[in-house]
């Protein structure tokens, strides 16, 4: 079941194999943000989050400029308090996205597990 779907990101929740996606396109600018966590604190009113898994697709993510980049790590470890029994990151097929991100989970003791495109 499509959840949101707006032009920077989709949730989506199936709930025969308990997972959550969160598909980002683009990347998210700053003026979006706080929609992205209005529509991400209602899907997790949704579901029983500690029974499912949540899964960060940033397949289609596009570099980001440099001030957002520094910030990424911290940016993924606010999914680890979302109340998921388990996370996994699908990395962006860009090469530079896909530096950006590893980089930054580099930084951060990210527990989920990571997913290569």
């Amino acid at each position: 079941m499509v959840f949101a779907e707006k032009p920077r990101y989709r949730m989506s929740i199936y709930e025969q194999k308990n997972e959550v996606h969160v598909q980002i396109l683009g990347f998210i600018r700053d003026e979006v943000v706080p929609e992205y966590l209005e529509d991400m604190t209602s899907l997790i009113g949704q579901v029983p989050a500690h029974n499912y898994t949540l899964i960060v697709d940033a397949t289609e993510q596009s570099p980001l400029p440099r001030k957002v980049a520094a910030e990424l790590g911290q940016t993924m470890m606010v999914y680890t308090t979302l109340g998921f029994k388990n996370l996994r990151l699908v990395m962006p097929k860009s090469k530079i996205s896909f530096v950006q991100v590893r980089n930054a989970l580099a930084t951060v003791n990210f527990p989920g597990e990571i997913v290569n495109p």
